[in-house]
């Protein structure tokens, strides 16, 4: 496996695989792919084998006059009239074709899911249908897999009423080209991503789409593997930045418990700084007191006193507790962005 980033390199990678390929030049029974890592530019490269059809042949399929036995998924699509899309003459074609792509993928060890028709026929229901007709899925890879009759383009011949039209009204618009259904299919493999892209495998001048099924497997492959890299890299790196997000906050918690702690000495300097104080102006009471000649309002005095002396000892006075780190309350959302801000790490701590 070679891995390149393009965004300091404009080499066409997909072309030089493609003529690599095309000539013959891998090692036996092998091909060049190409496909996107994880992140924007990146490429990997890999040679992989190249596959065989394991079952029976689509063209020897096609030239059935009956099929005995349907791919029960592929004989679910063709009860619920999910065909009716293609022309009638082309409808069992269209059928035998997803059957052998469908068979051949099950024998691999892909797993072959019919894609479920949402109720309802109104453009709501129509927009939330997921695409495809079934879904070939190995280990998380997931790729929705349709069949569609193609259309020709044909020059327009404008007609009697169109030429009059134009001739009366300037802006009157003749096509210049018809579309009409053509003898030709194709098979569409949906992006599983965010939006369904479609890529097309269809009939050409030169090749049927049954010999391209193949290719469509041997694709998916290349899917599957890319999508095993992509998702190992991504898993990578999550790992690594919740690491690096853990280390952030252990800081982040050592700088809040260093802040805190300080204020809290602070605090009981400044506690025990009164308490010097108010010890001076309760001796000076008690001297006050000890002048007081009704021994009713002494006594009374001498009560105060007391209390602001025990005051001050137990609840002012730091000095008059344990000494020991005092308990620290565990930070906020809040405070951990703080603290984030300051070592220059970004506000948020939770991505």
């Amino acid at each position: 496996m070679l891995e390149r980033n393009s965004r300091d390199d404009k080499t066409k990678y997909s072309t030089l695989a493609a003529a690599i390929n095309r000539h013959g030049m891998a090692p036996d029974g092998q091909h060049v792919v190409v496909y996107s890592g994880a992140s924007y530019g990146e490429w990997i490269i890999r040679l992989v084998p190249v596959s065989e059809w394991q079952t029976e042949p689509p063209a020897d399929v096609m030239s059935k006059d009956r099929i005995g036995r349907w791919h029960p998924v592929v004989a679910e699509i063709r009860s619920t009239g999910r065909l009716d899309g293609i022309g009638k003459e082309h409808r069992r074609r269209a059928a035998v074709l997803l059957h052998c792509l469908a068979t051949e993928a099950s024998a691999r060890g892909i797993k072959v899911e019919l894609v479920k028709q949402v109720e309802g026929r109104d453009y709501h229901s129509r927009r939330n249908q997921p695409p495809g007709l079934f879904v070939l899925s190995e280990q998380e890879f997931r790729c929705p897999v349709s069949v569609k009759q193609l259309q020709d383009q044909l020059q327009h011949e404008p007609t009697a009423q169109e030429l009059a039209r134009q001739k009366q009204w300037e802006w009157a618009h003749i096509p210049k080209y018809d579309h009409v259904p053509s003898e030709r299919l194709a098979i569409l493999t949906h992006d599983a991503a965010s939006y369904p892209s479609e890529k097309p495998w269809a009939d050409t001048k030169t090749r049927r789409l049954e010999d391209r099924l193949v290719d469509i497997l041997a694709a998916f492959n290349t899917w599957v593997a890319a999508d095993t890299d992509r998702r190992k890299r991504q898993r990578i790196e999550a790992e690594e930045r919740a690491k690096r997000l853990e280390m952030e906050n252990q800081q982040a918690r050592a700088a809040y418990l260093e802040h805190t702690l300080g204020e809290m000495l602070q605090a009981d300097a400044a506690s025990w700084e009164s308490a010097q104080r108010l010890r001076s102006y309760v001796e000076a009471m008690r001297r006050r007191t000890a002048t007081i000649g009704s021994a009713q309002e002494r006594a009374a005095a001498d009560a105060w006193v007391d209390w602001c002396e025990r005051y001050v000892e137990q609840v002012i006075d730091p000095l008059g507790r344990q000494i020991q780190q005092p308990q620290v309350p565990e930070p906020t959302d809040k405070d951990l962005g703080e603290f984030r801000r300051k070592l220059g790490f970004g506000g948020n701590g939770l991505w």
